[in-house]
């Protein structure tokens, strides 16, 4: 039997979760020098970004929501990782190529994203983490409703955890 597959459709943008054959395709823009620079984490190991795709899509079996591609018409334009973390807490994370930065499609695939967690999944609590350098993922998570919950350094950056709750969401 098939393993059915759950998508996404906003008025621009197409989720779902990501397969294998997706894998280098994502992989070159987690790798791109922009995106990199701008995240303030290390250039990603291929294996461990392999490892977190199977993770990401095994989410969708065990609690109904995982990590989704982002396509616009027929191209992989990004990657939003949602997991549910060592923490034991539902994590989200993304990547979008710097071609298509500052055209809110992000926010646009987020909120849909969240939407489904929180409305279909019954998720009751979302978090993520960012470098405060990080400018334009610490706006997107304002604009969703996120609030700033603690920070510390890592790796000589500060860092901050912020949390969104179902009833919080913009």
């Amino acid at each position: 039997m098939a393993e059915a597959v759950t998508v996404i459709a906003t008025s621009r943008l197409v989720l779902r979760p990501l397969s294998a054959d997706d894998f280098d395709a994502v992989f070159a823009i987690m790798s791109d020098p922009v995106v990199v620079s701008c995240s303030g984490y290390p250039k990603p190991d291929k294996a461990r970004s392999r490892d977190a795709l199977m993770v990401g899509r095994a989410s969708w079996q065990r609690w109904g929501v995982g990590s989704v591609g982002v396509w616009r018409s027929d191209a992989l334009i990004g990657e939003i990782e949602l997991i549910y973390n060592t923490l034991d807490e539902f994590q989200i994370g993304w990547v979008l190529h710097p071609d298509h930065w500052g055209l809110g499609y992000m926010r646009e695939a987020c909120h849909a994203l969240l939407f489904h967690a929180f409305n279909h999944a019954r998720l009751a609590l979302m978090t993520a983490y960012t470098f405060d350098h990080n400018r334009r993922s610490v706006r997107l998570l304002q604009a969703l409703g996120f609030g700033a919950v603690c920070s510390r350094m890592l790796d000589g950056a500060a860092s901050t955890r912020y949390e969104l709750r179902a009833d919080e969401l913009i």
